[in-house]
């Protein structure tokens, strides 16, 4: 005679709070990973004013140089919807000039700034690099504000995936709790 061993109890209804409080940690989780890597993008851009130079300590690598049509630095408002005529440099550390490249489609905006990529270069060894931005026989013109940051873009993409991947995580591990619960609970009559 076989002894069969006795069937599991169907789980209890708790396990539908289970996965909401699953799903509403995933959707916190990416708001708090959102928000953080959010505030430390737009602290790692050195805003400048242009006409004229920032230098800037960089490490090899890329960077984006993005134009601020509004931006405020010192307390200041700087309004400059367009860039016609400025012409923008890069000086190495040996006093070469570093070849830039238009860039992508990228934009930003968050904590006040909005910005739009302008160009892109490569330091090609750590040091001091002149950021320079002026007008044909440094000629007066609007001034504007300029922003370079390292990385921004790809930085921006993993923020933007790395929060879908949080929260849909959350989401499916809930949904997953949630239809075992139901499907467990209905074959043992007991509904919902």
């Amino acid at each position: 005679m076989t002894v069969s061993a006795p069937a599991a109890p169907p789980p209890g209804r708790i396990w539908y709070l289970v996965a909401l409080g699953i799903f509403l940690v995933g959707m916190a989780a990416m708001a708090a990973f959102l928000i953080t890597r959010l505030m430390s993008m737009d602290s790692g851009l050195t805003r400048f004013v242009v006409p004229g130079e920032q230098t800037l300590t960089l490490d090899a690598g890329d960077y984006t140089i993005f134009h601020e049509p509004q931006g405020v630095i010192d307390g200041k408002i700087y309004s400059g919807g367009s860039l016609s005529g400025l012409a923008v440099t890069v000086t190495a550390p040996d006093g070469s000039d570093v070849p830039l490249a238009a860039a992508g489609s990228g934009r930003y905006s968050f904590g006040g700034h909005t910005g739009f990529a302008v160009f892109d270069f490569a330091a090609a060894t750590p040091g001091a690099y002149a950021v320079a931005g002026r007008y044909a026989d440094d000629a007066p013109g609007p001034q504007t504000v300029l922003a370079v940051g390292a990385g921004f873009l790809s930085g921006l993409l993993t923020t933007i995936f790395g929060s879908l991947a949080i929260a849909f995580g959350g989401a499916i591990i809930a949904a997953i709790i949630l239809i075992r619960t139901l499907v467990k609970r209905r074959r043992a009559g007991l509904g919902f």
